[in-house]
């Protein structure tokens, strides 16, 4: 009985450092004087969604811990996670890092992060690992993605996107389209603009685009090309 009791404990003990502490931060930063925004993010969920009444970016934070008890957070934290939003000249800047050479193979975190910010200035978002989502932008986006799947939708503006792998969508783009994928589906649909894809590996769905479509590399994967108004043209 005895030796059944001190297994549960022990078992429990184990469940409880087995998970995920999580402790949520929020930031703030007035955009008066600000015309651009830019994210330079690591491991971790984004999504950033424009405003239309805002004048100030909104950063909630959530930061999680796989095998940190939850008192130690605050100093592992100052030690290990960088998590600032700043002003740069004209420039709002979000950055959020995770100190990889500190976690072992039993020990990870990783900064999910929802961005609210005006919807009438343009992003520059350069993103590590995870899933980001991006809407509701009344101007030109620019990303730069490690891996993890993209979502980007309701852009008033151009579009540029270089990839490296997960899957990729895009939809209800009023500007140009350009984007240059490693690896992983892309669909791209509803495009008022010009379409613009380079992809290696993977299938290509293109549908509704108002003006021409270029495929200057399709690489392996299906490719489906429908609805285009204007001209459509592929190098390879």
């Amino acid at each position: 009985m005895k030796l059944f009791l001190a297994t549960i404990i022990l078992f429990w003990s184990c469940s409880l450092m087995a998970g995920w502490e999580e402790k949520e931060e929020k930031l703030t930063l007035s955009t008066s004087g600000i015309s651009k925004i830019e994210m330079d993010c690591g491991s971790g969920k984004l999504q950033v969604v424009g405003k239309s009444d805002l004048s100030e970016v909104r950063v909630f934070a959530k930061i999680k811990m796989k095998n940190v008890r939850e008192r130690d957070m605050e100093r592992f934290m100052e030690r290990n996670i960088i998590l600032r939003l700043e002003k740069r000249g004209n420039r709002a800047f979000l950055k959020s890092e995770v100190d990889g050479s500190w976690f072992s193979s039993s020990r990870q975190a990783v900064i999910d992060l929802y961005v609210e910010v005006p919807d009438d200035l343009p992003l520059d978002i350069e993103d590590g690992s995870g899933s980001m989502e991006v809407s509701d932008i009344r101007n030109d986006v620019s990303i730069i993605d490690g891996s993890g799947s993209l979502d980007v939708s309701d852009v008033v503006g151009n579009v540029d996107i270089d990839d490296g792998s997960g899957s990729v969508e895009v939809a209800n783009i009023e500007g140009d389209v350009r984007l240059d994928d490693g690896s992983g589906s892309l669909s791209i649909r509803r495009v008022k603009g010009n379409v613009e894809v380079s992809d290696g590996s993977g299938s290509i769905n293109i549908n509704y685009v108002s003006a021409d479509v270029y495929i200057r590399e399709s690489g392996s994967g299906g490719l489906s090309i429908r609805n285009v108004d204007g001209n459509v043209t592929k190098d390879d």
